[in-house]
């Protein structure tokens, strides 16, 4: 399923990339980062775990510059997920995988220099890791989330757009890893519920410039 993503992601890429011109457009690297709350709904007990996202990438977006109303931003990368205290105090976890979202901005221009958006996002993950200092305790699970973002971009003389975007995804995730069970580790299908609040800033290269 995630691969079918992908793929039809990167064609929206290409179709946005030949389009793009007439939107100011551009491509670019983002980061964002945040805290998280999760819920881990397993066979033998339920988890609840503090912890920290970070992704890092490329990104598009379609309306970087113009006052026209809709932009379409995507978000293609790499994902971290810090978990602390998973199910037995002193055992953390380190997840690592890949994350896609999928904005869809409204708004415009406020100032000459300044685009100001929000909308609906949805963000999917394939990410994967294993418990510190713990051995054969893999975890592996498949995410998915929707959510809503407001972004601000400034664009600056030529070709070169500076932004920075919030929000608010609900993640559910689904897979298996190890669940404690008081006295030993036992594998697991997990269930989990996740609110994720992030920030995160990116750098794009318009198709247009501004004179």
């Amino acid at each position: 399923m995630f691969k079918v993503l992908l793929c039809r992601s990167m064609s929206a890429l290409l179709l946005l990339l030949l389009s793009s011109p007439v939107y100011a457009g551009g491509i670019g690297i983002f980061l964002s980062g945040g805290e998280v709350e999760a819920k881990w709904d397993g066979d033998i007990t339920a988890v609840d775990s503090d912890g920290w996202h970070r992704d890092f990438g490329l990104t598009i977006d379609s309306n970087l510059a113009t006052d026209r109303l809709f932009n379409y931003r995507m978000e293609l990368g790499r994902a971290e997920w810090e978990i602390d205290s998973f199910n037995k105090p002193g055992v953390d976890a380190e997840l690592d995988g890949l994350v896609m979202t999928h904005t869809f901005g409204f708004g415009g221009l406020i100032a000459p220099p300044l685009r100001l958006w929000f909308g609906p996002e949805l963000r999917f993950t394939r990410i994967d890791g294993e418990l510190d200092g713990e051995t054969a305790r893999d975890i592996d699970l498949f995410g998915y989330g929707l959510g809503a973002a407001v972004g601000l971009n400034y664009n600056l003389p030529g070709r070169l757009t500076l932004a920075a975007k919030s929000g608010f995804v609900m993640m559910r995730y689904l897979g298996n890893g190890p669940n404690w069970n008081g006295s030993s580790w036992q594998s697991s299908d997990y269930d989990i519920d996740e609110d994720l609040v992030y920030l995160g800033v990116s750098m794009y290269f318009r198709t247009t410039s501004n004179r």
